[in-house]
């Protein structure tokens, strides 16, 4: 909220002369008036801050400080103030709001220890006559305001008119009701007690005290209606009375004589109105008033006086309030001011920040309760240091260690760290010393480096208001040009000093505050540190010594053990860094160094002897230690005791289709071992049974089925295929002298179709066949000649020499790969994946094409088997895939149970092979009298050209 100035325009201060005394005369009034009017020495007073004159000031000022001295203060009949003031008033004597008067060592400021107001707009009222003798006698003096217009301070009128200087009655440093002299004391200062002359402005008349009335926690407020004004504001204050403890506040319009707050949490308050006119405003007196309630229990923080953290988290407790339903906790960054962080409502006792840089700051919690209640509780004070404190740079010199930090700080953090590191900040007493602390800051990272310097008094008028400090003022210094200089006011000058690099390495003075770019330099003086020496399991004479910081740690004690040698002093009891006499001392604090032996055992071992007792698997035995260089060996060995079973438990029991298992454990060690317990018996009941018909191709038979377990006897009443029943044919292309013909042949049973190619018929008794050139090719009437004709016509097969083609040889699965990988053109797509396939086979491309493709999967362990005969269940996975890929509808399915070898099918070709026996590729092979699926059998070239043929025509189409 701004904050506003009292009404009161302020004047210049008067610098008195003396006046001589004398006895008042009947006529009071006109010895007033001649001194008002006609003291010439009025007349050079110099101009206040309006620029005007301020004799009507001093008429008025010294008439009233006579007549109070004169008077004695008899009685009220001796003199009347009044209506002195009244004159004065009516005759332009002096404008403004009126005079001020205040107890000494009161600061009026603010609205806060407010004095007493004589209203000018009152002047005329017969009763101020003895309201101001009676101030007088209570001890009120005129006021003079000072620093601005918001500070007021009484005026010692017998002083100042006794030595022609104006004296006031301060307590402002210099103790209560202490006599000081204006010009001394404030740097600044306008007016005595009100405007010089010319105000025209208008000043509306003050609203009346108000009323105040409380039910439970609702607050009305009431006052009087004032002419010419445009609103009203309605303060509530909370005691101590200023304007920092404004708790509430609204804004009214005109025409409006009451307010309400609601809600408004128990304490002593004061209210107040400020009448608004359209540019000068007035302030009614103050009502006092209580809302009472039970506020909680104010909570107790504390933490430590200095936080180390890695991660800017900070976590402050307190303790639990009983009947509090939250907590508000503040931080601020020292001195104390608004809240640094967002306050954060809590239901916790913990508060917990990830905001706070290295600093110094200050916190406190609200406690509240249901009913809006609240507690504060102390206020503490804490460093915050986000850095691992290690110095950058140190220098030993004349029995002085400097450290630099690199940190930004403030310069009282910077103090309060080297404290705490057990030195101080730098003081520099010489030009030998400022060189060596010039270098150091050249290495710094950091634009300027704090000194140990401060002003002690705020005295500006001299250099030596600076000290160091340890206390000593200065003998040496190296100020910067223009340095130091008193830049703020007096209460935020520059009271602190730092050595900066953009200076020439001279010294400036600067604010406390200002922490941007600073580092600090910590100064140590024989820091003296107690060493403690633990012999480690020996003895020594000198259990401590004392040591310098800095400097080497010198003669050290020699500790003695029997049976061992010493081997030095280390900074740990195992392990460490080895310290000698000459070995600097590093830390700061008191430590302890700990004897290092080596065992002796010239003299001879010194065993003692430990049994270990055998164990169901390892044997017992005694190992005996030497005690003085650790040596050991093992003897007296017992056998190992062996595992004692009990009588084991059923950990699964068996069923007809898996084994059971029984577990035993040991009753001396608890290890385990496991038993199998065979399948329970099964009697198969096969009451279903199941008859396939034979076909032209296929076995009939018989089979029966167990109606628990589902398992199926070996077939019985086998019937043999009966074989198709081929009409005479039909002629589809005839064949010419140079062009084969096609004749086709219907089965009468079945409906299957065999096409027979007839060759031309000039080199060959039947016309030109394909496969001519091999000598053992099928013959015309056999069952592979198409086949064979068919893929050697299409370039899909090559023979296996110039006259052979091997039809009852086995096709290989590299083999089988090659001829769909033709088939589809010879693509180019994919890569080997495979260890056994080559980069430059004939089979390579192939097999990196139908791997790409999902064609084929391999044998596992990253192998293709290149060489393995292609069994016929491998063959119908995939063309199957093949035909899957390229879209082609592969829902055909056939009962494979009708062949007495189907449950040899695997798994994984069950599906494929079902298609291709329901497309016709792979039927059975008779085998005796029955016919046979024959999965895992080797399918010869002459087979796989048949398939191919069929697989083609009739499913590739």
């Amino acid at each position: 909220m701004k904050r506003r100035a009292i009404s009161l325009l302020l004047a210049v201060a008067l610098f008195l002369t003396f006046l001589p005394t004398f006895e008042l005369s009947a006529n009071a009034e006109e010895d007033w008036r001649a001194w008002s009017k006609h003291d010439s020495r009025w007349g050079s007073l110099p101009l206040g801050s309006s620029s005007k004159t301020v004799a009507s000031d001093g008429c008025l000022v010294t008439s009233v400080t006579k007549l109070i001295i004169q008077s004695g203060l008899r009685d009220a009949s001796d003199f009347n103030v009044g209506t002195l003031v009244n004159w004065l008033n009516n005759n332009n004597g002096f404008q403004g709001a009126g005079l001020i008067w205040a107890k000494p060592s009161q600061c009026v400021s603010g609205f806060k220890y407010y004095g007493q107001l004589l209203s000018k707009s009152s002047y005329s009222s017969s009763d101020y006559n003895s309201k101001i003798i009676s101030w007088i006698k209570a001890g009120y003096h005129m006021a003079i305001c000072v620093n601005g217009g918001g500070h007021w301070v009484a005026v010692d009128e017998v002083k100042s008119l006794a030595t022609g200087q104006v004296y006031i009655m301060n307590s402002n440093e210099k103790g209560p009701n202490a006599d000081v002299k204006l010009v001394d004391e404030y740097s600044t200062f306008t007016r005595i007690h009100a405007y010089t002359g010319g105000d025209t402005s208008v000043y509306p008349e003050s609203p009346s005290a108000p009323t105040v009335s409380v039910e439970n926690r609702t607050v009305t407020v009431k006052w009087n209606d004032v002419a010419n004004e445009t609103s009203y504001d309605i303060y509530l204050v909370q005691s101590p009375w200023g304007w920092e403890d404004i708790k509430y506040s609204k804004s009214v319009s005109s025409n409006t004589t009451s307010c309400t707050f609601s809600n408004v949490v128990p304490g002593e308050y004061c209210a107040f109105i400020i009448s608004r006119p359209n540019t000068n405003d007035t302030q009614s007196k103050w009502t006092g008033f209580s809302v009472s309630g039970t506020a909680p229990k104010a909570p107790v923080i504390s933490i430590d006086n200095t936080i180390n953290t890695s991660d800017n988290s900070i976590t402050v407790s307190w303790n639990k309030v009983d009947d509090a339903t939250s907590y508000i906790g503040y931080i601020s960054e020292y001195p104390y001011g608004y809240a640094y962080d967002t306050p954060e409502i809590k239901t916790t006792n913990t508060y917990i920040t990830t905001t706070l840089g290295n600093g110094i700051y200050s916190m406190f919690v609200h406690a509240e309760n249901s009913a809006g209640w609240s507690a504060q509780s102390n206020w503490i004070t804490f460093y915050v240091y986000n850095d691992k404190y290690v110095p950058v740079q140190t220098v030993v010199t004349d029995g002085h260690i400097y450290e630099l930090y690199d940190v930004e700080c403030s310069w009282d953090f910077a103090k309060h760290m080297c404290e705490k590191l057990g030195g101080h900040l730098v003081t520099i007493t010489s030009a030998a010393e400022n060189y060596t602390i010039r270098s150091l800051v050249k290495s710094g990272v950091q634009s300027s480096y704090w000194l140990g310097a401060h002003n002690n008094t705020g005295d500006w008028d001299s250099q030596p208001d600076f000290v160091w400090i340890t206390g000593e003022k200065f003998d040496y210094s190296n100020w910067a040009v223009g340095e130091p200089c008193a830049t703020g006011s007096r209460y935020t000058l520059q009271h602190f000093v730092d050595m900066r690099k953009s200076a020439d390495y001279r010294w400036v003075n600067t604010y406390n505050t200002n922490k941007s770019g600073k580092g600090f330099i910590c100064e140590y003086e024989d820091i003296r540190v107690t060493v403690l020496f633990n012999a480690n399991g020996g003895n020594v004479s000198t259990t401590s010594k004392t040591v310098i910081y800095g400097k080497s740690y010198g003669g050290l004690p020699i500790p003695t053990r029997s049976g061992y040698s010493f081997d030095g002093w280390y900074t740990e009891r195992d392990g460490g860094l080895r310290v000698t006499e000459i070995t600097p001392v590093t830390a700061k604090s008191d430590h302890t160094l700990y004897a290092h032996w080596t065992a002796d055992c010239s003299a001879g071992h010194s065993y003692t002897a430990k049994n270990i007792a055998p164990t169901c698997t390892a044997k017992g035995y005694t190992v005996y230690t030497c005690t003085r260089c650790g040596d050991s060996y093992n003897d007296s060995y017992v056998d190992a005791l062996g595992h004692a079973w009990d009588e084991g438990t059923v950990t699964k029991w068996p069923t007809e289709y898996e084994e059971g298992e029984l577990t035993y454990t040991c009753t001396r060690c608890s290890a385990t071992k496991t038993e199998s317990i065979p399948k329970s018996a099964h009697i198969h009941c096969y009451s279903i049974t199941e008859t396939v018909e034979a076909t032209c191709t296929e076995y009939g038979y018989t089979v029966g089925i167990c109606e628990s377990c589902g398992s199926r006897t070996a077939e019985y009443d086998i019937v043999e295929p009966l074989d198709h029943d081929w009409d005479t044919g039909t002629v589809l292309i005839y064949p010419t002298e140079t062009e084969p013909g096609k004749k086709v042949y219907t089965c009468r049973r079945c409906g299957d179709h065999l096409v027979n190619v007839m060759p031309p018929y000039e080199n060959h008794e039947y016309g030109y066949c394909p496969t001519v050139m091999f000598t053992d090719a099928p013959g015309w009437t056999d069952w592979a000649h198409a086949g064979v004709d068919f893929v050697v016509e299409h370039g899909l097969f090559n023979g296996t020499s110039e006259t052979t083609f091997s039809p009852n040889s086995s096709m290989t699965r590299a083999m089988l790969v090659t001829v769909l990988w033709r088939y589809a053109g010879e693509p180019t797509e994919g890569e080997n994946i495979f260890t056994d396939v080559g980069s430059d086979t004939y089979y390579t491309k192939a097999v990196a094409w139908a791997a790409c493709n999902e064609i084929v999967g391999g044998v596992g362990n990253g192998k293709f088997d290149p060489n393995g005969n292609i069994t016929r269940e491998q063959m119908a996975a995939i063309l199957y895939r093949y035909a899957t890929k390229l879209g082609i509808d592969t829902s055909k399915c056939a009962d494979l149970t009708s062949f007495p070898d189907a449950n040899k099918v695997s798994s994984w070709a069950s599906e494929a092979l079902s298609w291709a026996n329901a497309e016709g590729l792979i039927t059975g092979s008779k085998i005796g009298n029955n016919n046979y699926l024959d999965p895992q059998g080797n399918a010869t070239r002459a087979q796989v050209a048949t398939i191919l043929m069929r697989f083609i025509e009739n499913v590739l189409g």
